[in-house]
């Protein structure tokens, strides 16, 4: 509302005029903007984000709370001049992050990591990404942009990759104890195999009973020892060997897998049903031995006098595929659930030979 007073020819005041405006609108819009300016506010800061604006013809740049945040220094500070804000970089990011920024000015795009040094020493990690705006002429007049902390996600990075480097040496320490122990477990082993076949041949008819049942023990154990290196052996080799990463078909995966069990799979009858599956990136030898291994057992411990039915089924949630090897057969306590996917690790009573880590052989 606006008021005046209108005066008479006497000069007294026989008037007053007041107008008024309807300006809901105008205060909506206001409203508006103060609740999108609180909006941009709140998701710069859950995102640790900063806002800038830099005028390339020399008039006053902009910086948000958020950029003074992550940059370590006071929102109540002047928007620094490029030059300064070069001093505040790690000197090894300097020149990387000028380069960066004059091909900008050419492609119009800006984007760069680099790491901010704070004023109590500690160094901090930014990605940032700005676009160039030019004139009616072409010329670049403006950079906007955006800077945010990946401090923690490089922390996470470095740590994540020094565990992978640890993890990559412990397997190959791994692989050489597996070639080594098994290669030279192999001929003392070997030793005790023949000699002890040797004397229950030469001397069958010589010993007593209990002394016979001792080298049949001998004999029997030195099998499943032979069995459980090889094993290992096979083992370390897969382990690699997984390395190729390709697109490939599950369902076709599971069918060479069957294809390799053949002759359990007749000399069982056992049946398997092979839903839908779908296509992936994998190792394509390892996922058919997993599946044959999957598909061996579900045949190995089936039920006395019982066909196993066997499925191979899939399913995706957002972001992966789990896939399924259901039986009828004997199962585990589901207590058993972790451990018998350990090294050398059998539960149940089952008569079913094994070592606990049979990684399968194409037939």
């Amino acid at each position: 509302s606006s008021w005046a007073l209108l005066s008479g020819k006497d000069g007294k005041c026989d008037y007053v005029v007041e107008v008024n405006n309807d300006i809901t609108e105008s205060v909506r819009t206001r409203e508006r903007l103060t609740e999108s300016e609180h909006r941009l506010r709140f998701a710069q800061e859950a995102a640790n984000l900063g806002i800038w604006d830099r005028s390339l013809t020399g008039h006053r740049s902009f910086c948000s709370e958020g950029w003074f945040r992550i940059q370590g220094r006071s929102p109540s500070s002047p928007a620094p001049t490029q030059e300064e804000w070069l001093t505040w970089l790690h000197p090894d990011d300097c020149e990387r992050v000028v380069r960066a920024m004059k091909i900008a000015l050419q492609t119009g795009n800006y984007e760069a990591e680099f790491r901010v040094v704070w004023p109590d020493g500690s160094v901090h990690w930014l990605r940032g990404k700005a676009q160039t705006l030019v004139d009616e002429n072409g010329s670049p007049i403006r950079l906007i942009g955006a800077n945010v902390d990946v401090t923690d996600n490089k922390i996470l990075v470095e740590r994540l990759q020094a565990i992978n480097r640890s993890l990559e040496a412990s397997n190959r320490d791994i692989q050489l104890f597996a070639y080594a122990a098994g290669h030279d477990l192999k001929e003392p082993l070997r030793t005790v195999s023949n000699c002890a076949s040797l004397i229950a041949h030469e001397l069958h008819d010589k010993l007593e009973p209990q002394y016979q049942q001792l080298l049949t023990h001998i004999e029997d154990g030195a099998r499943r020892m032979q069995k459980m290196i090889d094993s290992l052996l096979e083992y370390a080799k897969t382990a690699e060997g997984v390395t190729h990463i390709e697109q490939v078909s599950v369902e076709t995966i599971v069918r060479n897998a069957i294809t390799n069990l053949q002759a359990a799979v007749d000399e069982t009858q056992a049946e398997i049903a092979v839903k839908s599956l779908p296509v992936v990136y994998a190792n394509a030898e390892a996922l058919t031995l997993v599946f044959q291994n999957l598909i061996g057992n579900a045949i190995k411990y089936r039920k006395p006098d019982h066909r196993a039915h066997i499925a191979v089924s899939a399913w995706q949630s957002v972001d992966e595929w789990t896939f399924a090897v259901s039986d009828n057969g004997v199962g585990f306590d589901a207590r058993h659930r972790e451990s018998v996917f350990q090294l050398f690790k059998r539960v149940g009573n089952s008569a079913a030979s094994g070592t606990g880590i049979e990684i399968g052989r194409a037939s």
